[in-house]
């Protein structure tokens, strides 16, 4: 019986630190796994997607949005800078993954 108590108490340690960490990861890394929390940062165009994105990898671009998206359980947000630096010079734009059609 005290060895189940250790064992639970063990548990309940390692449960209390695991939620207090953060886990930072790529968007590929994260496939699979599921977080209470993300946050995706860089939805600015050149970054998601992915420079200039083609046509053939714009559709694959959208899957890894897709992806990153669907790991948030509760809560999701996205954000991107409206400038690459400090200052206001090279300006950025949102993502196209983050704007909606007005049709």
């Amino acid at each position: 019986a005290a060895e189940l108590q250790d064992v639970e108490a063990l548990r309940a340690k390692r449960l209390k630190v695991s939620m207090q960490t953060v886990t930072v990861s790529t968007i590929h890394a994260a496939k699979g796994l599921e977080f209470s929390h993300v946050f995706i940062v860089g939805c600015s165009e050149g970054l998601i997607p992915f420079g200039g994105a083609q046509h053939d990898n714009l559709e694959e671009e959208r899957r890894l949005m897709y992806v990153a998206i669907t790991r948030a359980q509760d809560v999701l947000t996205l954000s991107f800078a409206r400038t690459a630096h400090p200052g206001g010079h090279l300006g950025r734009k949102a993502s196209r993954f983050l704007l909606r059609s007005r049709n």
